[in-house]
């Protein structure tokens, strides 16, 4: 299958090499950091978009369990964010990249997400 990628969000500290990598081979990739002041707006448009039903998957077993993994960590008095629980076990990677990605499209002003939804 082909794929029209729009935007790569990516935590540049561990990933500078990769996403330089990226960038020489033309792909738009651009630094999405893990701090709060990124991953709570980012979490907040996440949980939106799942209340109002505008997210779909496949179903995929992998994506669900790192869903299911997550939990709501306040940072803030007024702030929260999707985080990883203490058992480091339990991997949430999966959720954190649709996370990203959903913020990534509803940042980007394009009408995509009210047209077609987000299919991850």
């Amino acid at each position: 299958e082909r794929y029209r990628v729009q935007r790569l969000g990516v935590d540049k500290y561990m990933a500078r090499t990769l996403m330089q990598d990226w960038a020489r081979l033309g792909w738009p990739v651009e630094d999405f950091p893990m701090f709060d002041s990124s991953m709570s707006p980012a979490s907040v448009t996440m949980l939106d978009c799942i209340q109002r039903g505008r997210l779909a998957h496949d179903g995929h077993a992998d994506l669900r369990a790192h869903a299911l993994n997550s939990i709501i960590r306040d940072v803030s008095q007024q702030r929260w964010r999707f985080d990883k629980a203490d058992d480091k076990q339990r991997k949430i990677d999966g959720f954190i990249a649709a996370i990203i990605a959903t913020q990534l499209l509803c940042a980007s002003g394009e009408n995509t997400l009210e047209l077609h939804g987000i299919f991850v």
